[in-house]
């Protein structure tokens, strides 16, 4: 992607094709041969060149469903992204390769991110529910682990892929996603608090602020007169032997015992 990160691209494609808007208005009110006039031909043209260099830049890049032939590689990057980030070694790549399996596992929605043949990115989504005070269990879907490798994260790729996969989720008829993680990333995907929605995260007492915990409706009002208690799928904890038996099968790698991990 060169020295430009996604959303740099993005911010200057809109920025270029909303002045390129203005300048295709502002043109018919000119008068042909006048300097104004040929300036303004100048410059649609160079907005319309660089729209299209960003384009093919962009285009480097492409988003498809994970296929059988990835399992390894994108293990293999799931557990380079988050090698020593929430706790010594890792668990994510190992969660991952027993949840392909489970039912709760969203086939339609694994997808990869590949830019110049090399698959940079993925994510993984499960079905999950919500136990409302009235009995009715709601089914709604939450994702993760999202992975970037290292040397790519702060780019973008994350976010495009977050943003790809929750439209299309959206367009299957899922009804709201639910997301533990940093407030500060995700709230710019249109996340809340799970409890402004009257979604509460089991085990915390619903008198205490769960920040880590949010909620977004992928249709409007889904969750409207609904209360009740998010957990999360069983597949997502896993014994640590387990772990480690099948770290073991990957090139060793030092366990560090970092500031601000959770374990």
């Amino acid at each position: 992607m060169g020295i430009y990160t996604i959303g740099e691209l993005l911010e200057a494609k809109r920025s270029i094709a909303s002045t390129l808007s203005k300048c295709e208005k502002v043109i018919l009110k000119l008068q042909p041969g006048k300097s104004q006039y040929t300036l303004t031909v100048r410059r649609i043209a160079a907005f319309k060149i660089a729209l299209d260099l960003i384009e093919r830049e962009l285009n480097k890049m492409t988003i498809r469903l994970e296929e059988p032939k990835d399992y390894r590689e994108v293990e293999t990057l799931t557990r380079e992204a988050f090698w020593n980030k929430y706790r010594p070694g890792c668990m994510e790549h190992y969660v991952l390769h027993c949840y392909r399996d489970r039912p709760e596992f969203v086939k339609e929605l694994d997808y990869v991110m590949e830019e110049d043949g090399k698959i940079i990115a993925h994510i993984m989504y499960s079905r999950a529910q919500i136990a409302a005070d009235d009995g009715r269990i709601v089914p709604i879907i939450i994702f993760g682990p999202v992975s970037v490798l290292p040397e790519m994260q702060g780019k973008g790729y994350g976010g495009r892929l977050i943003r790809y996969t929750l439209d299309l989720a959206a367009k299957m008829g899922c009804g709201a996603v639910a997301i533990t993680g940093d407030p500060d990333y995700y709230h710019r995907f249109g996340f809340v608090s799970g409890s402004r929605l009257g979604v509460y995260y089991d085990g915390i007492p619903r008198s205490e602020e769960s920040p880590f915990f949010m909620v977004k409706e992928l249709k409007v009002g889904f969750l409207r007169g609904v209360t009740g208690i998010y957990k999360d799928p069983e597949g997502y904890f896993v014994e640590d032997a387990a772990v480690d038996a099948f770290d073991a099968g990957f090139p060793p790698k030092e366990k560090k015992k970092l500031p601000g991990q959770l374990v």
